[in-house]
């Protein structure tokens, strides 16, 4: 059997909904005690339209700009080689968040995630920083049953989620209702479980939730991030392929696949 040979052509990037692909990098920080230490003694306050659980920092680049870059160039080099092409970023929001347990019952549906898009954002991500966390406190991602893809509202809001969010007294059953209407509208894909000092960084274009609000003997930390306008290259406009482009380089690896495929039926 004769190996045919191979030539990569470089082609355009395709227009899809999702540039990333999810990632999970364990033991991300080298000291995480020493980040989780700060993180537990930074002021942090509830969203004033509930929009998300618990309690948040201040974005940390107003904290320290700093601290902020490196993080964000070391989120980003999941993707890109750093010592080979340049990065660069619009806007990025990233604060660290504490979540107290909505009820003491574990598996409470107030201690539930609500499934949902980061909106606006290209890449999203959280860090566990929760030692020996209830695993299943973790993440996933979800998409859309098919039933539901032509009439579903991304950018809906839901009554119950915020006023429960905004510590506003809630019906729960009124309430389990509601999240359960609005999460048995897609089907789980891809799981993370909480392990401390994981990160987690996915397209902000997926749907997801937290599982379980609820991480066992201490309160759910996180250090969550949202990225705006990702570039890459070393020319002055930053065209490079985005990281799912490449992959899904259908016209230089498919068609060849196809190919190969072909042959080996026509020879076996």
């Amino acid at each position: 059997m004769t190996n045919s040979g191979f030539e990569y052509k470089v082609t355009k990037q395709l227009e899809t909904k999702h540039k990333f692909f999810p990632v999970a990098v364990d033991d991300f920080f080298q000291e995480p005690d020493k980040i989780r230490e700060w993180a537990l003694s930074l002021p942090k306050e509830k969203s004033e339209m509930g929009d998300w659980p618990g309690e948040r920092t201040q974005p940390l680049h107003l904290i320290d700009s700093e601290f902020h870059s490196i993080l964000l160039l070391k989120v980003l080099s999941s993707y890109f080689d750093l010592k080979y092409t340049n990065v660069s970023w619009e806007v990025c929001n990233a604060s660290f968040q504490l979540i107290t347990p909505y009820s003491e019952k574990k598996d409470s549906v107030k201690n539930m995630g609500w499934i949902h898009k980061d909106t606006g954002y290209q890449l999203a991500g959280l860090i566990y920083l929760t030692p020996n966390a209830d695993l299943n406190s973790g993440t996933s991602l979800f998409n859309l049953k098919p039933e539901y893809e032509d009439n579903y509202l991304t950018y809906g809001k839901n009554a119950e989620k915020h006023s429960f969010y905004k510590d506003n007294k809630t019906n729960e059953k009124e309430y389990q209702n509601s999240l359960n209407e609005h999460n048995n509208k897609f089907y789980e894909k891809t799981r993370f479980q909480n392990l401390y000092n994981r990160c987690i960084i996915y397209d902000a274009n997926e749907f997801h939730k937290a599982n379980l609000l609820h991480a066992g003997d201490t309160d759910r930390l996180t250090l969550v991030f949202f990225i705006k306008n990702i570039k890459s290259g070393n020319d002055e406009k930053q065209t490079s392929r985005y990281p799912l482009n490449r992959v899904r380089d259908y016209e230089n690896f498919d068609k060849q696949l196809s190919k190969r495929v072909e042959y080996l039926k026509s020879v076996w």
